[in-house]
């Protein structure tokens, strides 16, 4: 038996905003993004809140990014699993690195 759904119009959308950066390691000079030189000050950061554990919203990451840059730092480093979208965007707008590995 063969079973054909058709669903007409759209099903599904994503829109999701991105960019394009260059990194470049230039040899006993340091690291530069966009061909600005750029010197790493930032935390390691988990998923994770008193109040809620690991679920989180945008709001929080709003808090937690705004954290980030009052200590004047630039970049934070992801732990052990993916961040969430909304962390990810407000770093964008906030203009501190992210780091996964």
């Amino acid at each position: 038996m063969c079973i054909v759904l058709r669903a007409p119009g759209v099903v599904h959308r994503v829109e999701q905003r991105f960019g394009f950066r260059t990194v470049e390691l230039r040899e006993r000079d340091g690291i530069y993004v966009n061909g600005v030189k750029i010197k790493f000050k930032g935390v390691c950061r988990h998923s994770f809140w008193p109040e809620t554990g690991r679920a989180l919203n945008k709001a929080l990451s709003l808090e937690d990014v705004q954290l980030i840059k009052d200590m004047n730092m630039n970049a934070v480093r992801m732990s052990h699993y993916p961040p969430d979208d909304h962390f990810l965007d407000v770093c964008d707008s906030l203009g501190c690195l992210c780091w996964m590995n």
